[in-house]
């Protein structure tokens, strides 16, 4: 009976990375889509971060907008890298 039970010590170690390598490519596989759109959400924040201190600049908004925005922004920013 014991010698059905008995587990073959030298199937193990290929049996993990067979296993595993399979199921890590298609996490990868999924996730790097997802990656590519926090990038993409990223960037578009990063690049309205100029404009806004142009228009601040230009006094075309006053500090209490130009604040709350740029917080705004910076939020996102973390909020994206952090995900």
């Amino acid at each position: 009976m014991l010698e059905k039970t008995r587990i073959d010590a030298d199937a193990i170690p290929r049996w993990f990375p067979a296993v595993l390598r399979p199921q890590t490519k298609d996490a990868q596989a999924h996730s790097r889509p997802q990656r590519a759109e926090l990038q993409r959400q990223t960037a578009l924040a990063e690049n309205q971060q100029d404009p806004l201190v142009d228009v601040r600049l230009n006094e075309e908004i006053d500090s209490d907008v130009f604040a709350k925005k740029q917080c705004e922004l910076r939020d996102r920013i973390a909020e994206l890298t952090l995900k």
